[in-house]
């Protein structure tokens, strides 16, 4: 992990009980809207909530604009938003384009975010399509936290496990 680990990983915390907050940080493309409308949906089923950080928090304010459980927190350096979440978070979201053919990129780029999420220890929820590296990582590193589906019952299904000690 090229950045280290300063400060050690996120602990459990009892009051994740109550309703898991899932955080989303880095780059924003719009592809990733649909991602992020899915898990708030599913979030919000079981009293969760998502902190979205982008550099276009403007933008994602507008298509995320009705969910109430849906916060958006200014960009900073990576070193203070690893810490932020570490403190604040619960698990951490990675997507991955569902598009087709025409994003011929997909077939050989893998997600920084998952490497930079890895510093906080952090449960990471990786929802991406069959057939994309991240995916083929995820299955043969046997990824408790990997969907192949933006199937919101699944993903809902995905957040109550992380509300469970033992699978957190």
């Amino acid at each position: 992990i090229p950045e280290g680990n300063s400060g050690g990983f996120a602990e459990w915390r009892e009051d994740l009980k109550n309703g898991p907050m899932a955080g989303f940080m880095g780059s924003f493309r719009l592809h990733e809207i649909n991602y992020l409308r899915t898990a708030a949906a599913a979030l919000e089923k079981i009293n969760g909530s998502l902190i979205v950080t982008t550099t276009k928090n403007h933008i994602s304010k507008i298509l995320l604009w009705g969910r109430s459980n849906v916060t958006f927190k200014v960009p900073s350096g990576i070193e203070a938003r690893i810490s932020f979440f570490k403190t604040r978070g619960d698990c951490m979201l990675v997507p991955f384009c569902f598009g087709g053919a025409g994003n011929l990129w997909r077939s050989f780029t893998f997600p920084s975010k998952l490497i930079e999420f890895a510093h906080t220890g952090l449960p990471v929820i990786i929802l991406a399509p069959q057939g994309v590296p991240v995916s083929d990582w995820a299955k043969e590193h046997k990824w408790l936290g990997y969907l192949d589906t933006l199937d919101a019952r699944r993903i809902s299904a995905l957040f109550q496990q992380v509300k469970d000690r033992e699978f957190w």
